[in-house]
């Protein structure tokens, strides 16, 4: 019986306990501002900000990001022809989890980002929560495999 109970015990215990953290979590949500020109903006620094997250990927302060969107865009219908390139989707703001020690810390790595120097995200609206992931799958960004 106790047997039993040893290895129920081991199927249940709960990730937190099974991997030790050495730094806390924190979900963030950074809006866009609301100004007509900032989707343009964004994406004309998307490419810098791509390249100045891959550090904090490589890391594990970064745990993921990605845009907030008004709707999913629509699959486009017909060929465009190649030169035609699909419009960027609704972008509204940004998510993330971060790894740091505190919120203020969460917050100057989100200040640093060209995203937030060149005014896209409205970080005077930036909310931080304190997070504790309980699963996560691995996702492949730029033919990588971030976990």
């Amino acid at each position: 019986m106790s047997s039993k109970a040893s290895r129920s015990t081991a199927t249940t215990t709960p990730l937190s306990t099974s991997q030790p953290r050495s730094k806390k979590e924190w979900l963030v949500h950074l809006p866009d501002h609301t100004d007509p020109s900032t989707l343009a903006k964004r994406v004309s620094v998307r490419g810098d900000h791509l390249s100045g997250i891959g550090p904090a990927l490589a890391s594990g302060r970064l745990l993921f990001g990605g845009a907030t969107l008004s709707a999913h865009p629509e699959a486009e219908e017909g060929g465009g022809g190649a030169a035609s390139a699909p419009p960027p989707p609704p972008m509204t703001g940004s998510v993330m989890l971060v790894t740091a020690e505190s919120e203020e810390e969460v917050r100057e790595f989100v200040r640093a980002d060209v995203y937030a120097r060149s005014g896209v995200w409205d970080v005077q609206k930036m909310t931080v929560w304190p997070f504790r992931t309980a699963v996560r799958r691995g996702v492949e960004v730029g033919g990588e495999v971030w976990r």
